[in-house]
């Protein structure tokens, strides 16, 4: 047996050890495992404290991926020792080039969040970005093992985190996008059913790479790698095809009236943004947002059913009597409409004429998207199309 496989059987077996055993006393053999981990750059500081005279001039890398795994364990059992080595864990998992010493970091940095939350709170957005990392079994281990911790509610559903698992509902693998498609039907749904509402516009300015707006503060505090990373900037089909299903799936975990309430914030929000000057139309991933809105507003899955899904609803009551839920549910449906309706004469097609005048004034190719967005909302408004488009005879 090579002197590197014993080295590593018997770190293996001080974590082991400790796992069985936390009271161990391991001694000087915690600062040689803090050596080894510091050994292959001084940014950890090894050096420059004296470490280095421990070790060979270089570690072997199963000694050195072992040892990550055998500390973390150490560290499970001592949290003095944690509070010192959770920084560690945190740098290294963003510099290594090596892809199972990144997997070892992750799953220990996960067990770290069970047992330290507090400490490890700060490397969150470090740890969320193996869910982008290009070695397929770590984004599936990083995306099981942050689920589980979401589930348990040591992790919060908000802000960068949402927005990163967005991406593997488009992963090239298909097992994660299973995965993810479970994640969001089921769990979601019960344990944040308002998330995909309350983060769905500023879904559509992260994932263009547009910090435009004002209201995406925290998105503009991560580097620029990684915004380009977990996002999806293009206007090429496949690209936008990826939004869309984002979008879509997100749509699907709505009620009614969110749809609706989501309708009134792309307009107000996006469109007139756009129409008053305040999203610029020059800057190209501006364009995207504003095409991508007027995608959404155009999509089945946003619309709400109109006059003639309201009519068949009142003609089922008269002739079936339903129970109350069911009765309820249609009475909503009928509010949920007209509100629908109301708001479309009264907010958003003003913002439509609007805009359409600005994109016509720039000879945008944004203007036929308009007019195929439009074009699909007022289908469900044929007998109303007159006292709609009142405003704007020639539109």
């Amino acid at each position: 047996m090579s002197l590197s496989i014993q080295v590593v059987t018997a770190i293996f077996k001080v974590g082991a050890l400790v796992l069985v055993c936390p009271t161990t006393k391991l001694g000087r053999l915690v600062t040689l495992l803090q050596a080894m981990v510091t050994s292959k750059g001084s940014s950890a500081g090894g050096a420059k404290h004296g470490r280095m005279s421990l070790l060979p001039k270089q570690v072997a890398p199963a000694v050195y991926t072992q040892s990550w795994v055998t500390l973390g364990k150490i560290c499970l059992a001592d949290d003095k020792l944690a509070k010192f080595c959770i920084p560690l864990f945190v740098q290294e998992l963003e510099v290594t080039d090596s892809s199972a010493v990144r997997n070892n970091i992750m799953v220990a940095m996960t067990d770290f969040c069970v047992r330290y939350t507090a400490l490890v709170d700060g490397g969150i957005a470090k740890l969320t970005k193996s869910l982008g990392d290009s070695c397929e079994l770590i984004r599936r281990q990083a995306f099981i093992l942050l689920a589980r911790l979401l589930q348990r509610d040591y992790v919060k559903w908000k802000g960068m985190l949402f927005h990163r698992f967005l991406l593997a509902l488009v992963d090239e693998s298909e097992k994660i996008r299973q995965l993810v498609d479970f994640l969001f039907g089921s769990v979601l749904k019960t344990k944040a059913p308002l998330l995909a509402y309350n983060s769905f516009v500023e879904a559509i300015f992260i994932l263009n790479d547009c910090h435009l707006h004002a209201s995406h503060i925290e998105a503009l505090q991560t580097s620029e790698a990684e915004r380009h990373l977990f996002s999806l900037r293009g206007n090429n089909e496949a690209i936008c095809l990826k939004r869309m299903h984002i979008y879509v799936s997100l749509l699907k975990q709505m009620q009614p009236e969110h749809l609706l309430a989501t309708s009134a914030k792309l307009c107000a929000e996006i469109l007139a943004s756009a129409a008053d000057g305040l999203l610029d139309l020059d800057d190209f991933a501006s364009q995207c947002v504003l095409q991508d809105a007027l995608q959404i507003l155009a999509c089945k899955e946003i619309q709400i059913q109109g006059n003639r899904a309201a009519g068949g609803v009142a003609e089922n009551m008269e002739l079936e009597e339903e129970s109350g839920a069911a009765a309820f549910a249609a009475s909503k449906g009928r509010v949920v409409t007209q509100v629908a309706k109301k708001n479309l004469v009264q907010n958003a097609i003003p913002i439509f004429i609007e805009l359409k005048r600005l994109l016509q004034s720039k000879n945008s190719h944004l203007t036929g998207c308009l007019m195929d967005c439009l074009r699909m909302i007022l289908k469900e408004y044929k007998r109303e199309i007159d006292e709609i488009l009142v405003a704007d005879k020639q539109l």
